[in-house]
């Protein structure tokens, strides 16, 4: 996995691969939390990156992830001197607002999208499921017109689960009715 796969994932894939790749194992209940709330509050997730990269951990193990290295380098290169950073606080006035609150904000809402879009594409399986076993139910029916009723109800107690059970007995006496109009 390269570096811009890694920050390519988002969320709790992110944290999770990150730990994986970096560090050789699955992490930990108190370090995914403490990860997965930095991401989901718009912490730029190469210094997540760095910062598990130079753990005491992650130094041990040394693991090369293709970019990473640069990564490391731009993150230790040196700080500015002291005139530098005068100069840069004289400057300060003639630049525009800092950059970083408004990029953090900007990243804590692509990872609520993300999460948006995992939890649509959750949904939109469990209503696929929900359609198809609805189809065998649709299947089963003239047969249970037929007389054989409770077989029928209890193939799809089988087939539906117990939170659409509900639904499909309002069904099977919807078509009950329908086979017998003096019910």
């Amino acid at each position: 996995m390269t570096l811009d796969d890694l920050l390519s994932l988002g969320d709790e894939d992110f944290v999770l691969q990150a730990y994986r790749s970096l560090l050789g194992r699955e992490a930990d209940e108190s370090g995914l939390a403490s990860y997965l709330r930095q991401v989901r509050q718009g912490v730029d997730k190469s210094a997540l990156l760095v910062a598990l990269a130079k753990s005491s951990e992650g130094s041990k193990r040394g693991v090369q992830v293709e970019g990473l290295a640069t990564l490391l380098e731009r993150h230790d290169a040196p700080r500015p001197g002291r005139a530098q950073r005068a100069l840069k606080r004289l400057m300060q006035p003639f630049r525009p607002e800092p950059l970083e609150p408004v990029l953090r904000q900007q990243r804590a809402l692509e990872n609520r999208l993300y999460r948006i879009e995992a939890l649509l594409q959750q949904q939109a399986a469990v209503l696929q499921d929900m359609d198809s076993r609805l189809g065998r139910l649709a299947a089963a029916a003239p047969q249970s017109a037929a007389g054989s009723l409770p077989a029928a109800t209890a193939r799809a107690e089988r087939l539906v689960p117990p939170a659409a059970s509900r639904h499909y007995q309002r069904l099977a006496q919807t078509l009950a009715r329908r086979h017998d109009p003096g019910r």
